[in-house]
């Protein structure tokens, strides 16, 4: 928490970071495909600070809720994009994991961005349900900025 605290308290800065990439060697023993060329993690300039391009950032990268809310694929099929259905086995049980897409049926549709960061932030549904922390980290959440919250939330309503 300390160094937070810090890195808060100092000035932002304003500079363009190359996008890095692999050179051959390290690239032959990696794959040889140029999708593969780019290093993972790279930060893009996003425009938007608080809209939906950076929500997309922080859901795939920051929080990567797709660890749990993609549907998982099989040999014959592709997984979904945050349209839940694995199965999370805890030491308190199971759990269908629900999807997070802006679908009525099946995510998040009937939900108001405000709605989303609300549970973000306490858990709690628009019906005033909880979810148990052993499957989601909400606490991670918890203490995040709103506005980065709202971003996530913003993304989510777009995900069909």
């Amino acid at each position: 928490m300390a160094i937070i605290a810090y890195l808060s308290s100092l000035p932002p800065v304003e500079n363009e970071v190359s996008r890095r990439t692999l050179g051959t060697l390290t690239r032959n023993t990696t794959g040889i495909l140029d999708s593969w060329k780019e290093v993972r993690g790279y930060v893009p300039s996003l425009n938007q600070r608080f809209g939906v391009e950076y929500g997309k950032y922080l859901l795939e990268n920051v929080a990567r809720c797709q660890s749990c809310h993609n549907t998982p694929g099989t040999l014959m099929t592709e997984g979904e994009y945050l349209m839940g259905g694995s199965t999370m086995r805890h030491e308190r049980g199971e759990k269908r994991v629900p999807g997070i897409s802006s679908s009525p049926e099946e995510g998040l549709g009937a939900w108001a961005e405000e709605d989303i960061v609300r549970y973000l932030q306490t858990g709690g549904t628009p019906e005033n349900n909880y979810s148990d922390a052993s499957f989601c980290p909400v606490g991670f959440y918890r203490n995040s900025d709103p506005k980065d919250l709202m971003a996530i939330a913003k993304y989510l309503k777009t995900v069909r």
